[in-house]
């Protein structure tokens, strides 16, 4: 190495040794600035790490009230569905509901007296329940057609009472009091 330098001279030298030092300076501030931005790179990182795991978390509660609101989007079509194909209107009245009960009752072969008609205002649903009740004679298995055929029937209509009057006769005929309720929508 002591050759090496031999080939300079004194001037040349101090040129190259004010050279080396100015890029020992140059390099040392160039590590120290660098040191900052490893830090403030690390720390990037963290918090980018910590927004992911919170946009996970924000868009799994997206997801979930999404499903949510698709939940209670086939609620209303359900409701929607009900008003429209299964409950009475009311400009229909009693009118439909009579003849349709009617049609139940002599689809079943069940004979009938003393039809009476109560009429309750349910005001938080805002809807109308008719209870039709009559007086049924007949026998077990007509009993059981009427049963199956107010659950096939389309419309909302369900019995809510069955009160036995004469169990079992000699005959084998059934005498009981059946209400059976109906339901339509009041214009608001």
């Amino acid at each position: 190495m002591s050759g090496l330098t031999d080939l300079f001279d004194r001037k040349e030298r101090r040129a190259l040794a004010g050279q080396g030092l100015f890029l020992i300076l140059g390099l040392s501030a160039l590590f120290f600035f660098s040191l900052g931005e490893r830090r403030d790179y690390f720390r990037s990182q963290t918090e980018l790490a910590a927004r992911q795991k919170r946009f996970a978390e924000i868009d799994e509660l997206r997801r979930k009230s999404k499903g949510g609101w698709m939940a209670w989007e086939e609620a209303r079509k359900d409701i929607q569905e009900v008003r429209k194909n299964w409950l009475y209107s009311e400009q229909e009245g009693i009118k439909q509901l009579t003849l349709d009960v009617h049609k139940i009752l002599g689809e079943a072969g069940i004979q009938t007296i003393g039809f009476q008609y109560e009429y309750l205002d349910m005001k938080e649903e805002n809807l109308r329940r008719v209870n039709v009740s009559f007086q049924v004679s007949g026998t077990y298995p007509a009993l059981k057609r009427l049963l199956d055929e107010v659950e096939k029937f389309p419309k909302f209509l369900m019995i809510d009472r069955v009160d036995f009057s004469n169990s079992f006769d000699e005959g084998n005929r059934i005498e009981l009091r059946i209400v059976m309720a109906g339901y339509y929508e009041k214009s608001s």
